[in-house]
């Protein structure tokens, strides 16, 4: 059944205390760059594909920033300046990340940190902010409002979509991105789909069932899951598998803003588990 405005702040507030609880062994399974974010700086990247020397990235829902260091990776004589938010301190100032603090409102990379990051090729400056992004996307237009970033060239929101029950959440969330989008810059966002992948279907079904039944949560919809993490008990975040109507739907829902320029699968054992949706400010 649609999710209610009740359950799905359950759900979001469930997948928060999972982060906030298991920061450390999360972010150690999320070191390595996903395949789909090359296509995605190349899809960035101005006509003729000259290469960027500086590069402004907004990254939403950045979990341990490893997207910032991978575009300063792939862009060594760019200086990057990382616009990154999230909820989970833990994640994005925690060991595995790039070692913030969180203290400060304009969290910048311990100078260890960015000495380790120019010697892998590149110069990468973080600002770190400080939101529960989920809660704010209830209420129209107010993560707009509550973000602290400047125009940016490439907007971005990897493994967050999935984490937001509500449709309007979903939309909401894409054109906050667009907001934050200079004119001609780049807005990129995965949506996974791992009920595509026969192999995990069956395991999804019977975490879900003992998720709703452990938390009390009503029946959900065929894309709606609760998943487990590494066998721990009561370990639960709130996950959704995208159609492709769905990602037709928020595409057309921002399209007098921004100009799809590119959607393709990647990611996964099947090359296919997340569908990135690439767009063009205008």
């Amino acid at each position: 059944m649609p999710i209610t405005a009740d359950t799905a702040h359950a759900l979001c507030d469930i997948t928060s205390a999972f982060y906030r609880a298991h920061a450390a062994s999360f972010s150690s399974t999320r070191q390595a760059p996903w395949a789909g974010w090359a296509r995605v700086l190349e899809c960035a990247l101005p006509d003729g594909g000259a290469r960027p020397r500086t590069l402004r990235v907004f990254d939403l829902a950045c979990g341990n920033l490893r997207f910032g260091r991978f575009a300063a990776e792939r862009f060594p004589e760019a200086a990057v300046d990382l616009f990154a938010v999230d909820n989970c301190d833990e994640l994005a100032c925690g060991e595995g990340a790039a070692r913030l603090d969180p203290q400060r409102a304009d969290a910048r990379l311990r100078p260890s940190d960015a000495e380790a990051a120019r010697a892998r090729g590149g110069s990468l400056r973080v600002s770190y902010q400080s939101l529960d992004v989920a809660a704010a996307l209830f209420e129209e237009g107010r993560l707009s409002r509550m973000l602290d970033a400047p125009a940016c060239d490439l907007c971005v929101s990897f493994g967050f979509m999935h984490h937001l029950p509500l449709p309007a959440q979903r939309a909401e969330a894409l054109s906050a991105l667009v907001d934050r989008a200079r004119p001609g810059g780049t807005v990129a966002v995965s949506f996974w789909r791992f009920l595509s992948d026969p192999g995990l279907v069956a395991k999804a079904r019977e975490s879900t069932a003992r998720a709703c039944a452990e938390l009390g949560l009503p029946k959900l919809d065929a894309g709606d899951c609760v998943l487990g993490w590494q066998g721990e008990p009561g370990a639960w975040r709130y996950c959704h598998s995208f159609s492709e109507e769905e990602v037709d739907a928020l595409a057309a829902g921002v399209a007098q803003r921004a100009e799809a320029v590119a959607r393709f699968s990647a990611d996964g054992r099947n090359g296919a588990l997340n569908e990135y949706l690439v767009l063009r400010a205008r």
